[in-house]
Protein backbone atom coordinates (compact mmCIF):
# COMPACT_ATOMS: atom_id res chain seq x y z
CA UNK A 1 0.00 0.00 0.00
CA UNK A 2 1.44 3.95 -0.23
CA UNK A 3 1.94 5.41 2.14
CA UNK A 4 -0.82 8.06 2.77
CA UNK A 5 0.44 11.57 1.62
CA UNK A 6 -0.66 14.01 4.70
CA UNK A 7 -0.56 17.89 4.64
CA UNK A 8 -0.05 19.92 8.17
CA UNK A 9 -1.31 23.39 9.04
CA UNK A 10 -0.67 24.16 12.57
CA UNK A 11 1.34 23.83 15.61
CA UNK A 12 4.05 21.76 16.96
CA UNK A 13 0.69 19.47 18.53
CA UNK A 14 -0.02 18.51 15.12
CA UNK A 15 3.52 18.97 12.91
CA UNK A 16 5.42 16.51 15.36
CA UNK A 17 3.10 13.66 14.86
CA UNK A 18 5.42 13.34 11.55
CA UNK A 19 8.48 13.96 12.78
CA UNK A 20 11.00 10.94 13.86
CA UNK A 21 11.69 12.06 16.86
CA UNK A 22 8.71 11.88 18.42
CA UNK A 23 7.19 9.17 16.34
CA UNK A 24 10.25 7.32 15.16
CA UNK A 25 8.17 4.36 12.85
CA UNK A 26 5.59 7.25 11.15
CA UNK A 27 6.86 7.53 8.18
CA UNK A 28 6.15 3.75 7.81
CA UNK A 29 2.82 4.61 7.53
CA UNK A 30 2.44 8.28 6.26
CA UNK A 31 4.21 10.76 3.79
CA UNK A 32 3.62 14.46 5.15
CA UNK A 33 4.39 16.23 1.96
CA UNK A 34 3.30 20.16 3.60
CA UNK A 35 4.40 21.26 6.69
CA UNK A 36 3.13 24.89 7.24
CA UNK A 37 4.04 26.43 10.69
CA UNK A 38 1.54 28.27 13.16
CA UNK A 39 -0.26 29.98 10.04
CA UNK A 40 -3.61 31.59 11.07
CA UNK A 41 -6.74 31.05 8.57
CA UNK A 42 -7.13 34.55 7.95
CA UNK A 43 -3.73 35.37 6.89
CA UNK A 44 -3.79 32.14 4.91
CA UNK A 45 -7.20 32.96 3.08
CA UNK A 46 -5.84 36.51 3.10
CA UNK A 47 -4.34 38.33 -0.09
CA UNK A 48 -0.46 37.21 -1.20
CA UNK A 49 1.44 40.34 -0.11
CA UNK A 50 3.98 41.59 -2.81
CA UNK A 51 7.53 42.06 -1.79
CA UNK A 52 11.43 41.86 -2.71
CA UNK A 53 12.64 38.21 -2.30
CA UNK A 54 16.46 39.88 -2.28
CA UNK A 55 18.80 39.26 0.80
CA UNK A 56 16.04 38.62 3.52
CA UNK A 57 17.88 39.19 6.41
CA UNK A 58 17.59 39.65 10.21
CA UNK A 59 18.34 38.24 13.86
CA UNK A 60 16.00 34.89 13.50
CA UNK A 61 16.27 31.69 12.25
CA UNK A 62 16.52 30.98 8.62
CA UNK A 63 13.59 28.61 9.68
CA UNK A 64 11.45 32.16 10.78
CA UNK A 65 12.24 33.82 7.65
CA UNK A 66 10.59 31.19 5.48
CA UNK A 67 8.18 31.33 7.68
CA UNK A 68 7.51 34.67 7.68
CA UNK A 69 7.82 34.89 3.03
CA UNK A 70 5.26 31.78 3.28
CA UNK A 71 3.20 34.40 5.08
CA UNK A 72 3.43 36.80 2.85
CA UNK A 73 2.40 34.81 -0.33
CA UNK A 74 0.28 32.29 0.87
CA UNK A 75 2.07 29.90 -0.82
CA UNK A 76 0.87 26.50 1.10
CA UNK A 77 -2.27 27.39 -1.11
CA UNK A 78 0.07 26.61 -4.07
CA UNK A 79 1.67 23.71 -1.96
CA UNK A 80 -1.94 21.81 -1.54
CA UNK A 81 -2.42 21.86 -5.17
CA UNK A 82 1.13 20.46 -6.23
CA UNK A 83 1.35 17.89 -3.72
CA UNK A 84 -2.53 17.02 -3.89
CA UNK A 85 -2.42 15.31 -0.22
CA UNK A 86 -4.73 12.56 0.77
CA UNK A 87 -5.67 14.47 4.27
CA UNK A 88 -4.99 18.16 5.67
CA UNK A 89 -4.69 18.10 9.12
CA UNK A 90 -5.54 21.39 10.76
CA UNK A 91 -5.09 23.13 14.52
CA UNK A 92 -6.30 26.41 15.68
CA UNK A 93 -3.16 27.28 17.86
CA UNK A 94 -2.12 30.21 15.50
CA UNK A 95 -5.53 31.81 15.73
CA UNK A 96 -6.27 31.11 19.47
CA UNK A 97 -2.59 32.23 20.14
CA UNK A 98 -1.62 35.15 17.91
CA UNK A 99 -4.66 36.14 16.09
CA UNK A 100 -3.73 38.18 12.83
CA UNK A 101 -2.42 41.45 12.33
CA UNK A 102 -3.42 43.84 9.07
CA UNK A 103 -0.46 44.51 6.39
CA UNK A 104 -0.48 46.62 3.35
CA UNK A 105 -4.50 45.99 2.78
CA UNK A 106 -4.22 41.99 3.71
CA UNK A 107 -3.26 40.41 6.96
CA UNK A 108 -1.07 37.79 8.27
CA UNK A 109 -0.05 36.04 11.56
CA UNK A 110 0.26 38.37 14.02
CA UNK A 111 4.06 37.02 15.15
CA UNK A 112 4.95 40.60 15.05
CA UNK A 113 7.30 40.03 18.10
CA UNK A 114 9.14 37.55 15.59
CA UNK A 115 8.38 39.13 12.31
CA UNK A 116 9.71 42.71 13.09
CA UNK A 117 13.12 41.31 13.75
CA UNK A 118 13.07 40.71 9.89
CA UNK A 119 14.52 43.74 7.72
CA UNK A 120 11.85 43.60 4.98
CA UNK A 121 8.73 44.00 7.99
CA UNK A 122 9.62 47.82 7.74
CA UNK A 123 8.58 47.91 4.27
CA UNK A 124 4.60 47.60 4.82
CA UNK A 125 2.58 49.22 6.81
CA UNK A 126 1.49 47.62 9.74
CA UNK A 127 -2.14 48.16 11.09
CA UNK A 128 -4.39 46.63 13.93
CA UNK A 129 -4.35 43.38 15.38
CA UNK A 130 -7.37 40.98 14.99
CA UNK A 131 -6.89 38.78 18.10
CA UNK A 132 -8.21 37.41 21.03
CA UNK A 133 -6.57 38.63 24.12
CA UNK A 134 -4.49 36.03 26.10
CA UNK A 135 -3.72 37.28 29.77
CA UNK A 136 -6.26 37.42 32.40
CA UNK A 137 -8.81 40.29 32.67
CA UNK A 138 -10.21 41.91 35.47
CA UNK A 139 -14.28 41.86 35.92
CA UNK A 140 -14.16 45.36 34.57
CA UNK A 141 -12.89 44.78 31.54
CA UNK A 142 -14.83 41.62 30.60
CA UNK A 143 -17.01 43.53 28.54
CA UNK A 144 -14.22 44.61 26.42
CA UNK A 145 -13.14 40.82 26.28
CA UNK A 146 -16.40 39.82 24.73
CA UNK A 147 -16.60 42.54 22.35
CA UNK A 148 -12.51 41.25 20.78
CA UNK A 149 -13.69 37.75 20.92
CA UNK A 150 -16.85 38.27 19.23
CA UNK A 151 -15.37 40.58 16.61
CA UNK A 152 -12.52 37.88 15.88
CA UNK A 153 -14.66 34.99 15.79
CA UNK A 154 -16.95 37.06 13.09
CA UNK A 155 -13.66 37.11 10.67
CA UNK A 156 -12.33 33.76 11.87
CA UNK A 157 -15.74 31.79 10.89
CA UNK A 158 -15.33 34.27 7.40
CA UNK A 159 -11.95 32.77 6.50
CA UNK A 160 -12.64 28.97 7.28
CA UNK A 161 -15.46 29.30 4.92
CA UNK A 162 -13.63 30.09 2.55
CA UNK A 163 -11.31 27.85 2.86
CA UNK A 164 -13.43 25.00 3.54
CA UNK A 165 -14.87 25.97 -0.05
CA UNK A 166 -11.25 26.30 -1.43
CA UNK A 167 -10.36 22.45 -0.70
CA UNK A 168 -13.87 21.47 -1.74
CA UNK A 169 -13.16 23.41 -5.06
CA UNK A 170 -9.48 22.78 -5.77
CA UNK A 171 -9.04 19.35 -3.63
CA UNK A 172 -12.15 17.15 -3.80
CA UNK A 173 -10.92 14.05 -2.87
CA UNK A 174 -8.27 15.81 0.23
CA UNK A 175 -10.38 15.04 3.88
CA UNK A 176 -9.37 17.58 6.49
CA UNK A 177 -9.14 16.65 9.80
CA UNK A 178 -9.32 18.73 12.71
CA UNK A 179 -6.45 17.93 15.88
CA UNK A 180 -8.23 18.45 19.04
CA UNK A 181 -5.26 18.88 20.90
CA UNK A 182 -5.46 21.63 24.26
CA UNK A 183 -3.07 23.53 25.94
CA UNK A 184 -2.02 21.89 29.10
CA UNK A 185 -0.45 24.04 32.25
CA UNK A 186 0.92 21.08 33.73
CA UNK A 187 4.51 19.51 33.50
CA UNK A 188 6.14 17.39 36.24
CA UNK A 189 9.42 19.41 38.00
CA UNK A 190 11.85 16.46 38.38
CA UNK A 191 13.78 18.53 40.94
CA UNK A 192 10.94 19.06 43.27
CA UNK A 193 9.50 15.66 42.36
CA UNK A 194 6.03 16.80 42.15
CA UNK A 195 3.44 18.36 39.22
CA UNK A 196 4.10 22.54 38.76
CA UNK A 197 2.31 25.02 36.85
CA UNK A 198 3.84 25.97 33.61
CA UNK A 199 2.41 29.81 34.03
CA UNK A 200 4.47 30.12 37.14
CA UNK A 201 7.42 28.78 35.59
CA UNK A 202 7.18 30.62 32.68
CA UNK A 203 6.01 33.62 34.16
CA UNK A 204 2.79 34.34 31.81
CA UNK A 205 -0.64 35.29 33.36
CA UNK A 206 -2.65 33.46 30.35
CA UNK A 207 -6.06 32.43 30.72
CA UNK A 208 -5.47 29.05 29.27
CA UNK A 209 -9.00 27.76 30.58
CA UNK A 210 -10.88 30.35 28.61
CA UNK A 211 -8.58 30.16 25.54
CA UNK A 212 -9.57 26.16 25.22
CA UNK A 213 -13.54 26.98 25.29
CA UNK A 214 -12.50 29.30 22.67
CA UNK A 215 -10.61 26.56 20.34
CA UNK A 216 -13.52 24.25 21.30
CA UNK A 217 -15.93 25.99 20.19
CA UNK A 218 -13.64 26.48 16.52
CA UNK A 219 -12.99 23.42 16.06
CA UNK A 220 -16.62 22.45 16.92
CA UNK A 221 -17.62 25.16 14.28
CA UNK A 222 -16.29 23.26 11.40
CA UNK A 223 -16.71 19.80 12.72
CA UNK A 224 -20.36 20.27 13.09
CA UNK A 225 -21.19 22.59 9.73
CA UNK A 226 -19.30 20.57 7.56
CA UNK A 227 -18.61 17.18 8.88
CA UNK A 228 -15.06 16.89 8.88
CA UNK A 229 -13.25 14.27 10.89
CA UNK A 230 -11.27 15.02 14.11
CA UNK A 231 -9.15 13.54 16.21
CA UNK A 232 -10.64 13.86 19.77
CA UNK A 233 -8.53 12.91 23.24
CA UNK A 234 -11.77 12.96 25.37
CA UNK A 235 -11.15 13.61 29.45
CA UNK A 236 -7.50 12.33 28.81
CA UNK A 237 -4.75 15.22 30.08
CA UNK A 238 -1.50 15.44 28.62
CA UNK A 239 1.48 16.91 30.76
CA UNK A 240 3.94 18.88 29.27
CA UNK A 241 7.35 17.62 28.82
CA UNK A 242 10.37 20.52 30.08
CA UNK A 243 12.82 18.00 28.03
CA UNK A 244 11.05 18.53 25.10
CA UNK A 245 13.22 19.87 22.09
CA UNK A 246 11.53 22.82 21.89
CA UNK A 247 11.49 23.48 25.09
CA UNK A 248 8.68 23.56 27.92
CA UNK A 249 5.43 24.84 26.73
CA UNK A 250 1.74 24.45 26.97
CA UNK A 251 1.51 21.90 23.75
CA UNK A 252 4.47 20.14 23.84
CA UNK A 253 3.78 17.44 25.15
CA UNK A 254 4.39 13.73 26.85
CA UNK A 255 5.56 11.07 23.96
CA UNK A 256 2.10 9.60 25.25
CA UNK A 257 0.39 12.36 23.22
CA UNK A 258 1.65 11.38 20.01
CA UNK A 259 1.29 7.65 20.02
CA UNK A 260 -2.33 7.83 20.76
CA UNK A 261 -2.72 10.72 17.98
CA UNK A 262 -0.76 8.07 15.27
CA UNK A 263 -3.11 6.12 16.47
CA UNK A 264 -6.36 7.59 16.22
CA UNK A 265 -5.30 9.16 12.92
CA UNK A 266 -4.30 5.45 11.55
CA UNK A 267 -7.87 4.62 12.63
CA UNK A 268 -9.64 7.52 10.37
CA UNK A 269 -7.47 6.23 7.60
CA UNK A 270 -8.64 2.76 8.16
CA UNK A 271 -11.86 3.27 8.10
CA UNK A 272 -11.66 5.17 4.79
CA UNK A 273 -9.72 2.30 3.22
CA UNK A 274 -12.65 -0.29 4.25
CA UNK A 275 -15.25 2.72 3.21
CA UNK A 276 -13.81 3.11 -0.25
CA UNK A 277 -11.96 0.18 -1.65
CA UNK A 278 -11.67 1.43 -4.91
CA UNK A 279 -8.75 3.44 -5.76
CA UNK A 280 -9.68 7.31 -6.27
CA UNK A 281 -8.41 8.40 -9.25
CA UNK A 282 -5.61 11.33 -8.74
CA UNK A 283 -5.85 14.59 -10.12
CA UNK A 284 -2.98 15.13 -12.86
CA UNK A 285 -2.76 18.22 -13.29
CA UNK A 286 -2.97 21.41 -11.56
CA UNK A 287 -3.86 24.05 -13.68
CA UNK A 288 -2.81 26.82 -11.44
CA UNK A 289 0.12 29.06 -12.50
CA UNK A 290 2.85 29.02 -9.63
CA UNK A 291 4.50 31.96 -10.92
CA UNK A 292 4.01 34.66 -8.88
CA UNK A 293 3.47 38.60 -11.11
CA UNK A 294 3.92 36.62 -14.15
CA UNK A 295 2.58 39.78 -16.02
CA UNK A 296 4.77 42.27 -14.40
CA UNK A 297 2.20 44.11 -13.02
CA UNK A 298 3.66 44.64 -9.71
CA UNK A 299 6.94 45.45 -11.38
CA UNK A 300 10.15 43.50 -10.12
CA UNK A 301 8.28 42.09 -7.24
CA UNK A 302 8.10 38.34 -6.36
CA UNK A 303 11.27 38.06 -8.49
CA UNK A 304 14.47 37.92 -7.12
CA UNK A 305 18.20 38.78 -8.99
CA UNK A 306 17.35 41.59 -10.98
CA UNK A 307 19.48 42.74 -13.43
CA UNK A 308 19.11 46.45 -15.02
CA UNK A 309 19.29 45.07 -18.22
CA UNK A 310 16.33 43.85 -18.16
CA UNK A 311 13.23 46.45 -18.47
CA UNK A 312 9.38 45.84 -18.21
CA UNK A 313 7.77 46.81 -21.26
CA UNK A 314 3.91 48.17 -21.18
CA UNK A 315 1.61 46.33 -24.01
CA UNK A 316 -1.76 46.80 -24.83
CA UNK A 317 -2.48 43.75 -22.99
CA UNK A 318 -3.16 42.96 -19.38
CA UNK A 319 -0.07 41.30 -19.18
CA UNK A 320 3.36 43.49 -19.63
CA UNK A 321 6.70 41.87 -20.97
CA UNK A 322 10.50 42.08 -19.91
CA UNK A 323 13.14 42.22 -22.72
CA UNK A 324 16.94 42.93 -23.20
CA UNK A 325 19.44 43.99 -25.95
CA UNK A 326 22.49 42.91 -25.49
CA UNK A 327 25.13 43.60 -28.48
CA UNK A 328 29.03 43.30 -29.49
CA UNK A 329 29.71 41.10 -26.21
CA UNK A 330 32.64 39.34 -26.61
CA UNK A 331 32.34 36.67 -23.74
CA UNK A 332 29.51 35.29 -21.60
CA UNK A 333 27.43 38.04 -19.34
CA UNK A 334 25.03 36.07 -18.55
CA UNK A 335 21.78 38.22 -18.11
CA UNK A 336 19.31 36.64 -15.69
CA UNK A 337 16.03 37.33 -13.59
CA UNK A 338 14.35 34.54 -11.30
CA UNK A 339 11.03 33.82 -10.10
CA UNK A 340 10.74 33.94 -6.30
CA UNK A 341 11.20 29.77 -5.14
CA UNK A 342 8.41 27.42 -5.77
CA UNK A 343 8.46 24.53 -3.79
CA UNK A 344 7.43 21.10 -5.25
CA UNK A 345 6.98 17.64 -5.14
CA UNK A 346 10.60 16.09 -6.25
CA UNK A 347 9.54 12.01 -5.71
CA UNK A 348 10.07 11.43 -9.27
CA UNK A 349 6.37 10.89 -9.83
CA UNK A 350 5.35 14.48 -10.40
CA UNK A 351 5.23 16.11 -14.08
CA UNK A 352 5.80 20.30 -14.30
CA UNK A 353 5.96 22.03 -17.27
CA UNK A 354 7.28 25.60 -18.14
CA UNK A 355 5.66 27.90 -20.51
CA UNK A 356 6.51 31.47 -21.94
CA UNK A 357 5.74 33.73 -24.96
CA UNK A 358 9.61 34.90 -26.53
CA UNK A 359 10.36 37.17 -29.36
CA UNK A 360 13.48 37.55 -31.04
CA UNK A 361 14.17 40.71 -33.38
CA UNK A 362 16.90 38.53 -34.73
CA UNK A 363 17.33 35.16 -33.92
CA UNK A 364 20.75 34.68 -35.88
CA UNK A 365 21.93 37.46 -33.44
CA UNK A 366 21.78 34.84 -30.32
CA UNK A 367 24.69 33.81 -29.94
CA UNK A 368 27.17 31.95 -26.85
CA UNK A 369 24.72 29.18 -25.46
CA UNK A 370 21.87 30.64 -27.46
CA UNK A 371 19.57 29.77 -24.34
CA UNK A 372 16.80 31.58 -23.77
CA UNK A 373 15.46 30.12 -20.48
CA UNK A 374 16.60 28.44 -17.60
CA UNK A 375 15.86 26.21 -15.05
CA UNK A 376 17.17 25.52 -11.29
CA UNK A 377 16.13 23.34 -8.29
CA UNK A 378 17.82 23.91 -4.97
CA UNK A 379 17.49 22.75 -1.75
CA UNK A 380 17.07 26.21 0.42
CA UNK A 381 14.78 28.43 -1.13
CA UNK A 382 17.28 31.43 -1.16
CA UNK A 383 19.96 29.94 -3.08
CA UNK A 384 20.36 31.75 -6.50
CA UNK A 385 23.43 30.83 -8.55
CA UNK A 386 24.11 27.57 -10.48
CA UNK A 387 26.65 26.03 -8.47
CA UNK A 388 24.38 25.98 -5.15
CA UNK A 389 21.14 24.00 -7.48
CA UNK A 390 21.28 20.46 -7.47
CA UNK A 391 19.73 20.15 -10.94
CA UNK A 392 19.57 22.88 -13.93
CA UNK A 393 18.42 22.88 -17.66
CA UNK A 394 18.88 25.38 -20.10
CA UNK A 395 16.40 25.91 -22.81
CA UNK A 396 18.33 27.29 -26.50
CA UNK A 397 16.49 28.12 -29.62
CA UNK A 398 17.25 25.13 -31.37
CA UNK A 399 14.41 23.44 -29.44
CA UNK A 400 11.53 25.69 -30.86
CA UNK A 401 10.66 26.98 -34.35
CA UNK A 402 11.13 30.67 -33.43
CA UNK A 403 10.74 32.92 -36.43
CA UNK A 404 11.96 36.53 -35.95
CA UNK A 405 10.08 39.59 -34.68
CA UNK A 406 6.96 37.27 -33.89
CA UNK A 407 6.10 36.21 -30.63
CA UNK A 408 6.50 32.48 -30.60
CA UNK A 409 4.93 30.20 -27.53
CA UNK A 410 7.12 27.78 -25.89
CA UNK A 411 7.07 25.20 -23.66
CA UNK A 412 9.39 22.41 -21.89
CA UNK A 413 8.06 19.33 -19.38
CA UNK A 414 10.46 18.01 -16.78
CA UNK A 415 9.98 15.54 -13.98
CA UNK A 416 12.09 16.11 -11.01
CA UNK A 417 13.50 13.49 -9.07
CA UNK A 418 15.51 16.12 -6.73
CA UNK A 419 15.65 19.08 -5.07
CA UNK A 420 12.96 21.12 -2.66
CA UNK A 421 12.37 24.24 -4.62
CA UNK A 422 12.50 25.50 -8.33
CA UNK A 423 12.93 28.75 -9.76
CA UNK A 424 12.90 29.61 -13.55
CA UNK A 425 13.57 32.80 -15.61
CA UNK A 426 14.38 34.58 -18.40
CA UNK A 427 18.07 34.03 -19.35
CA UNK A 428 20.64 35.38 -22.53
CA UNK A 429 24.40 34.22 -22.05
CA UNK A 430 25.56 36.38 -24.49
CA UNK A 431 24.12 38.78 -27.49
CA UNK A 432 20.69 39.08 -28.49
CA UNK A 433 17.43 41.36 -28.24
CA UNK A 434 14.87 39.10 -26.67
CA UNK A 435 11.19 39.40 -25.14
CA UNK A 436 9.26 37.62 -22.89
CA UNK A 437 5.58 37.42 -21.38
CA UNK A 438 3.31 35.13 -20.03
CA UNK A 439 5.62 32.93 -17.53
CA UNK A 440 3.90 29.74 -16.08
CA UNK A 441 4.78 26.55 -14.26
CA UNK A 442 2.06 24.29 -13.48
CA UNK A 443 2.18 20.85 -12.15
CA UNK A 444 1.15 18.28 -14.91
CA UNK A 445 2.80 16.73 -18.35
CA UNK A 446 1.21 19.37 -20.74
CA UNK A 447 0.72 23.16 -21.03
CA UNK A 448 -2.46 24.98 -20.57
CA UNK A 449 -2.98 28.25 -21.73
CA UNK A 450 -1.46 30.99 -19.67
CA UNK A 451 -3.16 32.48 -16.90
CA UNK A 452 -2.32 34.68 -13.88
CA UNK A 453 -1.26 33.55 -10.69
CA UNK A 454 -3.62 32.24 -8.27
CA UNK A 455 -5.87 35.48 -7.17
CA UNK A 456 -3.73 37.50 -9.12
CA UNK A 457 -5.83 40.14 -11.23
CA UNK A 458 -5.16 39.85 -15.13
Amino acid sequence: MNRIKVAVIGSCASRDNFNHHFVPNYKDFFKCVVSQNQMSMISLMADPIPFHADHVTGDVSNYAKLHFTTELEKSVLYNLLINDPDYVILDFYADIFYGAREINQSLITNKVWQFKKINIYKNFEIGKAISIPKEEQSILKAWTLKREERTFMRVWKNNVDRFVRWMQEQLPNCKIVINQSRFTNAYYDEDKGEICRITDKLNHHYDLDRLNRIWSEMDAYVIEKYGVRSIAFGDKKYLADPNNPWGLFYLHFEHAHYLDFRDKFLKIVVDDLLENQKKRKRMETCSVNLIKNSTFNYGKKYWTYWQDTFMIQQNRTKSNSVSLTRKNLQQDANCQIWSNAVELNADGTAAYTVSFDVRITDVSQVDGEQAIFAIRLYNKPNDIFQKDAVAFHYLTIQQFKIKNNEWTRCSFTFTPTEGRFIKVGAYLFRNGTVAWRNIQLEKGRYATPWKPGYREAQ
